[in-house]
């Protein structure tokens, strides 16, 4: 395998044949040598990238908590105000459970006032289309927690009708972790 002489043609011509190999041994040492340190220059710089990211990472551009942050981090300035008010503006869409049916409701209850809220005058007629509003209970009937619960819990608790709620969602959360009923 012929090489490319490191000098110029003429003066490489001049240089004796062993001195030629010797320089020749020099250079590809050299030379492998200096790949295999620009490797490790390539490593170590993405290294360096990658430390610098992870300097560079706060509660603003990463999952961190905000209790991470240095005191040098600081605050996004405050949105300026847009100068609407807070909450719906007019003309937005109405976002609401729909009504029911009045054959499907229990019990109708009409409540119409006798005398105008602003000026105090006696109201008369109907409206023609007056507000409705629907209430929804959901009724809490008695539970008989003793044999609900397991006899040696409902021993330990003093089952009273303060901690009775407590009571019956602890019993739930442990029925869901254990999958027993007693």
């Amino acid at each position: 395998m012929r090489r490319e002489p490191p000098l110029l043609r003429e003066l490489w011509d001049q240089i004796p044949p062993p001195v030629q190999a010797a320089l020749l041994l020099v250079v590809e040492s050299y030379e492998q040598r200096i790949a295999g340190l620009e490797a490790q220059v390539a490593e170590l710089q993405g290294e360096l990238r990658e430390l610098r990211a992870q300097l560079g990472q706060n509660s603003q551009n990463s999952s961190r908590l905000p209790s991470s942050d240095g005191p040098h981090v600081k605050c996004k300035p405050p949105r300026a105000p847009s100068g609407r008010k807070r909450g719906g503006q007019p003309g937005h869409p109405v976002h609401q459970r729909a009504l029911l049916l009045v054959e499907q409701v229990d019990e109708v209850v009409v409540r119409k006032p006798m005398h105008c809220r602003r000026c105090g005058e006696v109201l008369h007629g109907s409206d023609a289309a007056p507000l409705r509003q629907q209430v929804i209970e959901v009724p809490l009937g008695e539970q008989d927690l003793s044999r609900r619960l397991p006899r040696e819990r409902a021993r330990r608790w003093r089952i009273t009708k303060k901690n009775a709620k407590r009571i019956t969602n602890s019993y739930r959360r442990l029925i869901f972790r254990t999958g027993e009923v007693e």
